[in-house]
């Protein structure tokens, strides 16, 4: 079938006139900008069109509910982004439930009105993007939404919401989500990369330590920098810090200060809504 077919072919099943599923169909085919190719077989368009014709073919349907299985996998960066901004246009024009399912959760964090995050058939969150990125209900949601990194230790002190534990860095001072978090327990403190800072901008902080600048990566908006913090014989690697803009590896040490504030570690008791993640897991991600 022709790509205009292939659009139309729902349609058509649904039994709506030629003049609607013309009409429909050239509608939809300028809305992704692929009204050229309307008489052109699949194997005379590229992949980046032959996904759009596909996106097409479903949403000139008009559902009340429509499940994409990650529609913009096969697509180069560009094209992404611009159907990104797209799809954001199709959703409200529709005024459709998009019902989005992807491991791309740059994708998951810009498009979504609410984010749902599975983790073997069991939900372990759903919310705003920023409420679970921000506000992670368990660590394995801390660990799995965007980067974090990772201590794990006991707790020596309870003051209301906030822990003193004991990690192989040394004592942490962290908040809590967890209810009924006492002496003794086991926790993981996460801690998200943007938090962290180095340098002179980690004097002053309620928790610092000595670390070993590893590596440094430029992507184009921030630097990331590689870490390894270390107190007595223990020894804690690949720790990250994320800093807006290019900073040069000069302007941070060799060896220099590691801070966060207590309230930009999170410690968790409450690993998972599943009961087969463990501790190693989520040290491992």
């Amino acid at each position: 079938m022709t790509v205009a077919e292939n659009v139309a072919f729902g349609l058509r099943q649904a039994g709506a006139s030629e003049t609607e599923i013309e009409t429909k169909t050239d509608e939809m085919l300028t809305l992704l900008a692929i009204g050229e190719t309307r008489d052109s077989l699949p194997s005379e368009l590229s992949g980046g069109q032959q996904q759009r014709v596909e996106l097409a073919r479903q949403l000139v349907r008009e559902c009340d509910v429509m499940l994409l299985d990650d529609p913009l996998a096969d697509l180069d960066y560009k094209l992404q982004k611009r159907m990104e901004l797209e799809m954001r246009r199709i959703h409200e024009e529709l005024g459709s439930t998009f019902v989005y399912v992807t491991h791309n959760q740059d994708q998951a964090l810009k498009l979504a009105d609410k984010l749902v995050v599975v983790n073997q058939g069991l939900i372990e969150q759903v919310g705003t993007p920023d409420e679970v990125y921000a506000e992670p209900a368990t660590a394995f949601v801390g660990r799995f939404v965007g980067d974090s990194n990772p201590l794990l230790g006991s707790v020596t002190d309870v003051d209301g919401t906030t822990l003193t534990v004991d990690t192989p860095v040394g004592d942490v001072t962290a908040v809590t989500r967890d209810e009924g978090v006492e002496p003794g327990a086991e926790v993981v403190v996460l801690v998200r990369p943007e938090s962290v800072r180095l340098g002179d901008a980690a004097e002053g902080c309620d928790n610092t330590f000595v670390g070993s600048v590893r590596g440094r990566t430029y992507t184009g908006e921030v630097t990331e920098f590689t870490v390894s913090l270390r107190e007595g014989g223990a020894e804690v690697e690949d720790f990250q810090s994320v800093t807006s803009g290019n900073v040069p590896m000069e302007a941070v040490q060799s060896r220099t200060t590691v801070g966060w504030d207590a309230d930009e570690g999170v410690a968790y008791a409450k690993l998972s809504v599943s009961d087969t993640v463990t501790v190693d897991d989520l040290m491992e991600v």
